[in-house]
């Protein structure tokens, strides 16, 4: 990841939250991916992530996020707040406030 200027998931099947781009996301990259990519998470193209659903959308999408600065900071640390949800410490909150609303006496 560290050499990597974006990442790149032209997924065309997939289920859930897809590890590699939260992962992603979480390390300051920037992804291009197709809407199957994107499925399980509610991000916006353009603002979370590049959203393509063709091969030529695809390339141009990745060809803007490499040469905008501007554009990759703001893929770079919108990702980077989508991968904050994702983690750990924020599961765990999740979960706890979850269990607690169960076990709470009425």
């Amino acid at each position: 990841y560290k050499e990597c200027k974006l990442m790149l998931a032209p997924l065309r099947y997939g289920a859930g939250i897809k590890g590699k781009i939260t992962q992603s996301f979480a390390m300051g990259l920037p992804v291009v991916t197709t809407p199957i990519g994107v499925e399980g998470i509610n991000l916006v193209d353009g603002k979370h992530c590049m959203i393509a659903n063709n091969p030529e959308e695809f390339a141009k999408k990745t060809i803007r996020v490499y040469k905008e600065k501007n554009l990759w900071d703001t893929l770079s640390d919108n990702g980077l707040s989508i991968a904050r949800k994702f983690s750990p410490e924020s599961a765990r909150a999740s979960l706890t406030a979850s269990i607690s609303s169960i076990l709470k006496p009425e």
